[in-house]
């Protein structure tokens, strides 16, 4: 299978945690809407979709081959209106086991990450680890170059690293606590001066994730 990854496979590959396996505590809790945001994000790219006012609007309702692709689109056609932006990061969150097998399946076949089976008392799960190191490691170097290189860094980058910065995965690329937070006041820098439509939309899709997981608290309180 090819291996070139989007957005959401180079997201959910930086979030195993590359010693022991499994996905990393900081990043579990949003994954499944950085996952759909970052598909958001790639169909916004090629024009199958809008994002104007917080609400999703299907352009090009075709099918894919691509099952990761393909598990999206069947949710956007079946709606029959255009949705909030909100309403849709909140569907995957709860269904976030089957959004993130879905990843899993394809990036194990794309070769990017392996499973082994584990089970206590009547649990049975899967657990990942990565297969391909050195592509990860290539991942985790644009985000150094991104954020540690004088100037602002180009669209697709800059999209990357606000993703993983949501993602709470800054503490994995730079474990050394100053160069962190150098990182992150440049993400903040770009993200107030978005450079690209794209990147002014993942700008949007993070401040939405926030709005979920705000709204889900106040909820639980």
């Amino acid at each position: 299978m090819q291996r070139s990854l989007n957005l959401s496979e180079k997201i959910y590959c930086l979030s195993v945690n590359p010693e022991r396996g499994g996905i990393l505590f900081r990043a579990s809790s949003n994954l499944s809407m950085i996952l759909s945001g970052g598909m958001f994000l790639e169909f916004a790219r090629r024009n199958i979709l809008s994002l104007t006012n917080n609400r999703l609007h299907l352009k090009e309702a075709g099918y894919s081959e691509d099952p990761v692709e393909e598990y999206y689109l069947a949710f956007l056609r079946e709606a029959r209106n255009d949705q909030r932006l909100f309403r849709w990061l909140d569907r995957f969150r709860v269904r976030g086991v089957r959004t993130r097998r879905i990843f899993r399946n394809q990036l194990v076949k794309k070769n990017m990450i392996r499973t082994e089976p584990r089970s206590f008392l009547f649990f049975h799960w899967q657990k990942v680890f990565l297969s391909d190191r050195e592509a990860v490691r290539k991942i985790v170097g644009e985000i150094e170059e991104a954020l540690l290189n004088p100037g602002f860094p180009d669209e697709q980058k800059s999209v990357l690293c606000i993703m993983a910065a949501k993602a709470n995965l800054l503490h994995r690329i730079f474990p050394d606590r100053f160069i962190r937070k150098m990182a992150r006041q440049k993400i903040r820098a770009f993200s107030k001066n978005p450079s690209s439509e794209i990147v002014s939309q993942a700008v949007q899709i993070c401040r939405n994730i926030d709005r979920v997981r705000a709204a889900h608290a106040a909820h639980g309180a």
